[in-house]
């Protein structure tokens, strides 16, 4: 069942994804090109010499992304993360999401004019800022000095924030973006509040500029809106720990919460509950009934914890 739901999130989403375990041997993907039991490592060059902090996710709380990668021809965010599957073994996701046309030609423009760091000749200063209000209609581009203040930001930015532009220059990026403190990245994730309250999530490429004398004296920083990869993040993680007909938390769910609050070290209660009959109700009213039944004796005892 939750094989099924990944592939509905995944199609849904034009999201691709490889299943693998701690040796890297592929499982499951909805890649064609990729054969099952073959070692990962053979399409995703990326992650070699990653294969340590890969293992090391199974216990720690946090993922991987590399963004920006370019494979069959298109340009791809990839994040790998742990999970179990219903024998509590440690298995391994990576999702690959393609990347617009605008973020490819983005990434084109920098392969020509950024090797390790830019250097822009004064000649072609104008051309080049052209460019880049072309290219970054759809990305939120800030330019900071080395102190962290904004001294230049594009359209597509005034818009996400409903500011005019001279309400943003000279502040600093930590007033509109803050980072993300719910866990580890090796990315640089941030958070930012559009006009209407509501709170985006945003991966920022940070990207130096150089004076001849090799001197950086700016940096770019390109933001793009990645919510819609937290959100189906977040359905997946939802599903591998409940329940796909009750809703309610499975033993996988169960065993993380309990090995959390043993690594508390603080004292905690745990109740074993055992329904009399319960069987009878399976059988005499249906499977439906029976979970009705455990539903609601779950919100009778929320009532009391």
């Amino acid at each position: 069942m939750q094989t099924t739901l990944l592939k509905l999130l995944c199609q849904k989403n034009a999201l691709s994804y490889i299943i693998f375990d701690a040796n890297f041997f592929v499982l499951e993907t909805n890649k064609e090109n990729i054969k099952q039991r073959s070692d990962i490592r053979e399409y995703l060059w990326e992650i070699v010499g990653l294969e340590d902090e890969i293992l090391a996710l199974s216990t720690e709380k946090r993922s991987i992304e590399l963004p920006m990668i370019l494979r069959d021809g298109f340009y791809y965010d990839l994040e790998i993360s742990d999970f179990k599957d219903h024998t509590d073994q440690a298995l391994f996701i990576a999702t690959m999401q393609q990347k617009s046309k605008h973020s490819q030609e983005y990434a084109d423009v920098l392969k020509k004019i950024n090797k390790k760091i830019l250097i822009y000749e004064l000649s072609d200063e104008k051309k080049q800022n052209n460019s880049y209000q072309e290219i970054n209609k759809h990305l939120i581009t800030l330019h900071v000095d080395l102190d962290g203040h904004i001294t230049m930001i594009n359209e597509a930015a005034l818009h996400f924030f409903n500011l005019e532009r001279q309400e943003m220059i000279g502040k600093h990026f930590s007033t509109f973006f803050q980072p993300q403190k719910s866990q580890l990245s090796t990315a640089s994730i941030f958070i930012a509040k559009n006009f209407a309250g509501e709170d985006i999530f945003f991966h920022a490429d940070i990207i130096p500029l150089a004076d001849k004398s090799a001197q950086v004296f700016e940096n770019i920083i390109v933001a793009q809106d990645i919510t819609h990869l937290k959100k189906i993040k977040h359905e997946l993680e939802y599903a591998q720990e409940h329940d796909t007909l009750t809703g309610l938390a499975n033993r996988h769910r169960f065993l993380k919460v309990l090995d959390g609050k043993i690594k508390e070290n603080k004292e905690f209660f745990l109740c074993f509950v055992d329904i009399d009959g319960f069987h009878t109700v399976n059988e005499e009213y249906g499977a439906h009934a029976a979970d009705m039944l455990l539903k609601h004796l779950s919100v009778l005892l929320l009532e009391f914890i």
